[in-house]
């Protein structure tokens, strides 16, 4: 019959096509299931309780290896043993690494030795950048001595009684005279710039300085967090191995 065909077709298209999984599994029912898994997935338990990702269905062979561990030291003994603190540790360290994928202790090792890296790099800049900022502080200060003590070593040079008007004025064409000494040990074999250049090389090198330090202070946070959860990957690790080395001795 023409209409028993049309049932048959859309019965067909709508259900798993696996007589051993039932004809409960449609689409539909299917697609429902998917959905649930989906916010499940996207809002996981442990959002709300971090304890939850003891139990989480990760799919990432460290977080499920360290789940293992945390559930074979679960006894009597050591629960008495183990503080608050250091499960809700646990918890942060398996969310952590749930969280941004770590899938191995090795990749974890990496991503902290290049945070660590870019960290020391960083440093090594901002001390590069504030070094450089002293220094143009310094010709800054002596350029400006040497302007301001110029008119005097310049009358001096028109005085008809040169001696006198040099002890009269002697701080000043001594400051002037230091200045210039200076200067040339710096510009020996250029001119000398403007103030105002200066002035915008500092501006310049303390927004740079700036910026460093905000980079710097991202890159400790990461770098410091990936060394305490490596610090705690390893502890759970080194722990279940003691563990499965002192069960393998008692059983000789």
């Amino acid at each position: 019959m023409p209409g028993t065909n049309v049932v048959n077709a859309v019965y067909v298209r709508n259900t798993i096509l696996n007589p051993s999984l039932g004809t409960d599994y449609t689409k539909k029912e299917l697609l429902s299931r998917i959905g649930r898994q989906s916010t499940l997935l996207s809002n996981p338990e442990y959002k709300k309780n971090p304890f939850a990702i003891f139990t989480y269905p990760s799919n990432l062979q460290l977080v499920v290896k360290l789940q293992d561990c945390v559930k074979a030291q679960q006894n009597k003994t050591y629960t008495q043993k183990v503080k608050l603190t250091n499960l809700q540790q646990m918890a942060n360290t398996l969310i952590f690494l749930q969280e941004n994928n770590y899938d191995s202790i090795e990749q974890l090792k990496t991503n902290y030795a290049n945070a660590l890296s870019s960290f020391n790099n960083s440093q090594i800049k901002r001390n590069t950048l504030n070094q450089e900022i002293v220094k143009l502080n310094e010709q800054i200060h002596y350029l400006g001595q040497y302007y301001a003590t110029k008119p005097y070593f310049t009358k001096m040079l028109y005085e008809k009684n040169k001696a006198t008007f040099h002890k009269d004025h002697s701080m000043e064409i001594s400051r002037f005279e230091e200045a210039r000494k200076y200067l040339k040990s710096i510009y020996s074999t250029e001119s000398v710039p403007s103030l105002q250049y200066l002035y915008r090389q500092r501006d310049q090198l303390k927004s740079d300085l700036k910026k460093i330090n905000t980079t710097l202070h991202a890159q400790w946070k990461l770098e410091n967090q990936l060394k305490i959860v490596l610090s705690n990957t390893n502890s759970l690790l080194k722990h279940e191995n003691q563990r499965f080395v002192t069960r393998n001795n008692s059983l000789e």
